[in-house]
């Protein structure tokens, strides 16, 4: 504890006093220059993932040693999604006390498997308004944790109604997704941490052991929808019908896809990592005056982040790294951003910008083709032999669509097959 304190306090005194050098990502805060890639993963890596813990998303969420993770499988059934025979499945993942022989926490996990082919992985994503919003399916349980008051998704009282089924459908190209032969999981975020500054710690959050002890620099709410990521890929790491051997892939959009992003870095389980219109403190630069910046976003959901975070509003100059730092994290791992060009409050440039700086780190692990960073053209996917990272920006607005699945799938294909 006190060696964690004096090794923060001497960062940021390092910080201040080699400032020029902030945007450097291949220079320690001590002025030492990365060459290669074990001097990245010995030196820079941690205090970068360091910096990111105390002054952006918070620790990362560690819950008491005696919770105990147990999977139970709900129901199964095959159902078909036009020609393509499809294995559903409903899981209930449970977090028991050992200490206090009670279970502590209940989380739904929907699961949809493709059955006539070898499945080329499986994407692992978070919902915004509960599973059964996401498919019409009668066997999909509604989730019983609060729901944010949304008329396009027929919630009444904060609660999912049957008029709800398949609400946000289009999001969620089940068909195309397993006729691809990539399976897919989702759980609700609000069963890790509702989206609300007021419940935002009645789920895992109220079991952490940091959020007691390191007030300013306690995980929000990403940093729990991060923890419930991962704890996904725990689950599905023992999944009977699912090989080991599967590539798991983290994919989020907009406040998830931040989640995603950190999840990814976090957790070097995962073997793709997909960021889908992030913006701000997610995919895009913080240090550009493009879009939604810190102080908008902390004004408006403080919770998201850890309470430090606020220290930048208006003052992102004092920001030691940006987010090409965060992205940089991935590697060498397969990593995926994908923006809309109307979604200028996300900044589709400032994404596009993180994404191309972290090429320098991918650089130090194989000399891969480097794209030169000159934002590309509307439609024309970054998706190149050789290249561990691509990019699209795409027609539209804010949202995740039936074109950046094809594109993730195409990615995916690419690196796994």
């Amino acid at each position: 504890m006190k060696g964690n304190l004096l090794f923060f306090l001497l960062v940021v005194f390092q910080v201040n006093a080699i400032f020029a050098q902030q945007d450097d990502l291949l220079t320690t805060f001590q002025g030492h220059k990365i060459n290669s890639a074990l001097d990245w993963e010995m030196e820079r890596r941690a205090e970068i993932l360091y910096y990111f813990e105390q002054e952006i998303y918070g620790m990362q969420v560690k819950i008491p040693s005696s919770f105990v993770l147990q999977r139970r499988l709900v129901m199964q059934e095959e159902v078909h999604y036009g020609t393509t025979s499809v294995l559903h499945q409903e899981w209930s993942l449970v977090w028991r006390d050992t200490l206090k022989g009670r279970i502590q926490m209940e989380v739904p996990m929907t699961l949809f498997i493709p059955r006539e082919q070898a499945v080329k992985g499986v994407f692992v994503s978070l919902n915004f308004y509960g599973n059964a919003t996401m498919d019409t399916l009668k066997s999909i349980p509604f989730n019983t944790a609060y729901i944010p008051a949304n008329e396009k998704f027929k919630i009444v009282n904060h609660q999912l109604t049957e008029a709800s089924r398949g609400t946000s459908a289009w999001r969620w190209p089940i068909a195309e997704i397993m006729a691809s032969g990539y399976a897919l999981a989702t759980c609700y975020a609000g069963d890790f941490a509702p989206d609300h500054r007021a419940h935002f710690r009645k789920g895992v959050l109220q079991f952490d052991v940091h959020s007691r002890r390191f007030n300013r620099h306690a995980s929000g709410a990403i940093g729990a929808w991060a923890w419930g990521l991962n704890q996904m890929m725990t689950a599905l790491e023992k999944s009977p019908t699912l090989s080991k051997s599967v590539p798991r892939i983290v994919v989020g959009h907009s406040r998830l896809g931040k989640a995603a992003l950190w999840a990814g870095v976090t957790d070097s389980r995962w073997d793709m990592v997909i960021s889908n219109n992030s913006g701000c403190l997610g995919a895009a630069q913080s240090k550009r005056p493009v879009g939604e910046d810190v102080y908008r976003i902390t004004k408006r959901f403080p919770y998201w982040f850890a309470r430090r975070c606020r220290h930048y509003a208006k003052h992102e100059e004092r920001l030691a790294l940006d987010q090409q730092m965060l992205l940089a994290l991935v590697a060498p791992r397969p990593l995926y951003v994908a923006s809309a060009i109307q979604d200028e409050w996300a900044d589709p440039e400032g994404e596009y910008l993180s994404w191309c700086y972290a090429q320098e780190v991918y650089a130090l692990y194989a000399k891969s083709p480097k794209t030169p960073c000159q934002f590309p053209a509307v439609n024309q996917p970054q998706i190149l032999t050789g290249l561990p990272i691509g990019y699209h920006v795409r027609k539209g607005d804010h949202d995740i669509t039936m074109y950046d699945w094809k594109r993730f799938m195409e990615f995916g294909d690419l690196h796994f097959h």
